[in-house]
């Protein structure tokens, strides 16, 4: 089944604030044919808000607060720098609302975190791992004979 886009539904808009529709009405008429996902009351009210100032234009506007837009070159560059610097650090420098997306980022580019960001794969973490163990054990069974 066919379900409005948020494109489809700022068009949609205008045309029941033009039938002399209220807000929750717009809201109630998509959600009874697409379901509750469609659009909420609201939404419909910051809408219809816009449109009795004879703002018609369909597009978002401009926010406050920090970019979410992350250059990966700089952050390379940045990681390169100081491979211990935390994600949180990072998007300290880079002024980026939540440091999930400086990670989230880090490792789309294929870094992982160790001690220090490291190039590599999932598999690495598991071997580095494996050969701790391996050397605990080993360590721990020499010193175990000299007793």
């Amino acid at each position: 089944m066919y379900t409005p886009n948020i494109e489809n539904m700022r068009h949609i808009l205008p045309f029941e604030f033009h039938k002399g529709n209220t807000a929750s009405s717009a809201a109630t008429t998509p959600k009874d044919t697409y379901g509750n996902d469609v659009v909420n009351e609201k939404t419909c009210k910051r809408w219809f808000s816009r449109f009795t100032k004879d703002d018609f234009s369909l597009k978002d506007e401009p926010r406050s607060g920090c970019s979410k837009i992350l250059n990966s070159e700089q952050l390379e560059v940045a990681i390169d720098e100081n491979p211990t610097c935390t994600t949180r650090k990072l998007s300290k420098t880079f002024n980026v609302s939540r440091y999930m997306t400086t990670y989230r980022e880090i490792k789309r580019l294929g870094w992982e975190s160790l001690e220090s960001w490291e190039m590599g794969s999932p598999s690495t973490r598991f071997v580095r791992n494996k050969q701790a163990i391996a050397c605990d054990l080993l360590c721990f069974t020499a010193f175990s004979w000299i007793l």
